[in-house]
Order: C-alpha cells, then structure tokens, then sequence
C-alpha cells in the first residue's frame, strides 16, 4: 500500500479559476515555497516533468497565508548523467505533461534539465500573476511548436491594468528564455531573485 498526504487545501488551478488572478505578494511566497520544493528534488537528481496549477495545492499555513504542496510527482524522472542523450517519452513515445506549461526542450524531446521544471513555473507565474498563459491554442500539437517558436508578450506590457511589476515581470520572462542558458541556472537562484525583489533589494 502507499501512504500518502492528505491534501485538504484547493489546487492553484482551482484558485486561478475562482478568482481570475493572484496578487503579487502571493505569488511572491508561493513561488518561493515551491522554489524549495523543486530544489530539494533537483539535489536529489529528480525533475518534476509536469508542473502546472493543478499539481500545486495551497493548504492554510499556521501562521496565516499558504503551505504550498506539489504533488503528482508521478512523472518525475532521475536527471540524466553528464553527457548521456535521454529522451523523456511514455513507452508509447508521447510525451510527460501539459503543453501549456511544457518548455521548449520538453516539446521536442530533448533531453531535460532542472531548468525545464523552471521554465514551466514560469508559466505557472505568468497564470497566476495575469489569469492568462503565456502562450495558447486550441490545438496541442500547435501550442508545443508555439513553446518552441513563439516568444509570449511581456507581462507588464500585456496586462498594463494588472499593475504586475517590471521588476517581477522580469524574472518570469527570463524563466519563459527559450534558450535554457539565458534562464536561472537553479531553483535556488530564482528562489534568491524573488527574495531580493520581495525585500527591496537589487537584483
């Protein structure tokens, strides 16, 4: 048998579509619990593959505010060794996760880092902060050529009523980089940029 947690808390996806959007101090405290929780998973040689709202579940915290919990790491895979090619494909040769939150590597097949799990939580940002994804189709198929292809509009630009931060909106873009090196190296050092704009702090 398994032993599970019970989750009582509702999903960030559930949140999103009750009340549209999350104001950015939220956001700010989610995303860095979950900054810890991808970390530890990294350092342990294990990448998420799915992360999205509907895996993240905000249970009410002691002292006020979220416990976030990411679940369904069902589909978490060991990071690959140095210079070993692997591809992240079901038996069938489908693909793990959403192509809404899939990052570009992801799409094509290509061998996955603790970046993806980062690009992905910056889609996860981009929905949270705006109730909008960065990018969208009707179609799977095209909406995984659109994460390879297509750049999505800056969040302060796109949603100018939401008032979302330059600062912020920043960090979320550089996350969204198509080109894994132009994005946070680790979970840790988004975790340190989400701290040094919550505290004031140059970044």
């Amino acid at each position: 048998y398994l032993v599970m947690d019970f989750l009582a808390g509702p999903s960030l996806a559930e949140i999103i579509a009750n009340e549209g959007f999350l104001d950015v101090p939220r956001v700010v405290d989610i995303t860095i619990q979950i900054c810890d929780a991808l970390q530890h998973a990294h350092e342990k040689g294990l990448l998420h593959r799915d992360l999205k709202p509907s895996n993240i579940y905000l249970l009410p915290a002691t002292s006020g505010g979220d416990y976030v919990k990411l679940s369904d790491l069902g589909v978490a895979k060991a990071l690959p060794n140095p210079g070993r090619e692997t591809r992240y494909m079901t038996p069938d040769g489908e693909e793990f996760g959403n192509p809404s939150y899939m990052s570009p590597e992801q799409c094509l097949g290509e061998r996955l880092t603790s970046s993806s799990d980062l690009y992905s939580l910056g889609c996860v940002m981009y929905e949270s902060l705006s109730g909008k994804l960065p990018l969208t189709s009707s179609n799977p198929v095209r909406l995984a050529f659109k994460q390879v292809s297509e750049e999505p509009k800056n969040l302060h630009e796109r949603f100018i009523d939401l008032d979302i931060p330059v600062a912020l909106s920043d960090i979320v873009m550089t996350l969204l980089q198509k080109n894994i090196a132009n994005r946070f190296a680790s979970a840790k050092d988004l975790k340190d940029a989400l701290i040094a704009y919550r505290d004031g702090k140059a970044i």
